[in-house]
């Protein structure tokens, strides 16, 4: 791994790993290193080890992950599926 980040952007990775948002951190690293998304990947993974955070709590996804547009589709299936539960 060449890319570093200054300890600024560091500790706004770690925020965000707290924050258990492991997408928005990789990304934020990507954004101030110019690292690829594998390098990033494994320099947030290491971040993570070093600040002690436990693998099963750093998640994927966070709520500010989940795009908009992904949600509604999910709410029109909720929909859909409690229109045709009731219309029986």
């Amino acid at each position: 791994m060449s890319a570093h980040i200054n300890e600024v952007d560091r500790q706004k990775v770690i925020e965000l790993l707290r924050n258990k948002s492991f997408v928005q951190a990789v990304k934020a690293y990507r954004e101030t290193s110019g690292a690829s998304l594998r390098d990033a990947k494994e320099a947030v993974e290491q971040i993570s080890a070093e600040i002690g955070l436990p693998r099963e709590k750093v998640t994927p996804f966070s709520d500010n992950d989940l795009p908009g547009p992904l949600i509604l589709i999910g709410v029109a299936v909720l929909v859909i599926l409690l229109v045709s539960l009731f219309t029986r």
